[in-house]
């Protein structure tokens, strides 16, 4: 397992994230992340109750995350 620290540049939606990534030697990548186990709303669903969801659930990971010094850890499957 490896760890990495990282950095919130975009919250998609409530499970989904674009994270710049810190690989050592001044390194960095974009990447985009899934939560693992987490299942939101969808921002494009099909009706405007999952829509406001999505909309609520994206907002309030933007407020957690906001300068927030995040780790990501790898995983083999």
């Amino acid at each position: 397992m490896y760890e990495y620290k990282a950095e919130c540049v975009r919250v998609v939606d409530g499970d989904t994230y674009d994270l710049r990534v810190d690989l050592g030697f001044r390194m960095t990548t974009v990447q985009r992340f899934r939560l693992k186990g987490y299942d939101t709303c969808e921002m494009n669903a099909s009706n405007e109750i999952d829509r406001t969801r999505a909309r609520a659930a994206k907002e309030f990971v933007t407020v957690a995350l906001e300068n927030m010094p995040l780790v990501v850890r790898t995983e083999k499957a």
